[in-house]
């Protein structure tokens, strides 16, 4: 659910025009964020694939990187086409990760596909 949260303002905060309706959609994009680390952390304790000190490592890797990379491929993507799809792509991007969040935890976690 916080991801389906993200994605949904972060494509209200890119097609507003009014200030205040973009303040507001980034304080929903926070909260949205601020629930991920959480779940992500209690799925990657309650999967069996990895030894747990090595699936929190990879994860926090993982984040981090994103945290570097992603501003720069951001501004990037912004330079050779334009701020509107940049930020649209990110919402797109989301909105994968938020399907992929449904299917996902079934198959790493209980070992079984989704039905």
């Amino acid at each position: 659910m916080p991801l389906l949260v993200v994605t949904l303002t972060i494509f209200g905060a890119i097609n507003c025009f009014v200030n205040v309706q973009a303040v507001v959609a980034l304080l929903l994009l926070s909260a949205g964020c601020a629930n991920v680390v959480p779940v992500l952390y209690s799925a990657v304790g309650r999967q069996t694939f990895m030894p747990e000190h090595l699936a929190v490592s990879a994860i926090t890797t993982l984040g981090y990187s994103g945290i570097l990379a992603g501003p720069a491929a951001l501004g990037f993507v912004a330079q050779s086409t334009n701020l509107p799809f940049a930020l649209g792509s990110v919402g797109v991007l989301l909105a994968f990760v938020t399907v992929m969040g449904l299917v996902l935890p079934q198959v790493l976690i209980n070992g079984e596909p989704p039905k």
